[in-house]
């Protein structure tokens, strides 16, 4: 069974490498990561893609990695303030977990280190979408980790991933 990570991509690449790296310590292989993104033109999100892209290339080379750009009706948006960025936010995130279901994929979702409309979104799109095999994640990192700015956890970083219960 194909097991996808599917992350949203926030100011802080992090949020996504130390939540892979939880899971592989849970012993959760995973085959292929989705990202859910928005454009890549504007800081703060230029320098997160750009390093989460170089990590995952340099240390992560087999995984599979797949980029969903927030678009609707080919207008791409560089953040989710607008009613109409949200709805794209929504529709992006929730036709690529559709994707990977009709796949036949088992899901962990993980909704950091972006804004409280998209993980509301996220959770919405869970409930929507999820079964019983699939998960949803919250990462939490204590602020001087986040602070460090380092791509991967430490053993001493005070970070866990907490499940959040799907109905």
């Amino acid at each position: 069974m194909l097991t996808a990570f599917v992350a949203l991509l926030g100011p802080q690449a992090q949020a996504i490498t130390f939540s892979l790296a939880l899971l592989e310590k849970r012993r959760v292989i995973i085959d292929e990561l989705v990202v859910i993104h928005t454009t890549t033109q504007r800081e703060p999100i230029h320098s997160a893609y750009a390093r989460l892209a170089a990590v995952l290339q340099k240390e992560r080379p087999a995984l599979r990695v797949s980029w969903h750009l927030v678009q609707e009706k080919n207008q791409a948006f560089d953040d989710v303030t607008t009613e109409n960025a949200a709805r794209a936010y929504l529709t992006t995130l929730y036709r690529a977990l559709l994707a990977l279901k009709q796949r036949g994929a088992l899901v962990h979702l993980n909704m950091t280190g972006v804004r409280k409309l998209m993980t509301i979104y996220a959770m919405t799109a869970a409930q929507l979408l999820f079964d019983e095999e699939d998960h949803l994640w919250h990462l939490h990192t204590a602020r001087a980790v986040i602070e460090q700015g380092h791509l991967w956890p430490k053993a001493s970083d005070e970070t866990t991933l907490v499940e959040v219960p799907v109905l």
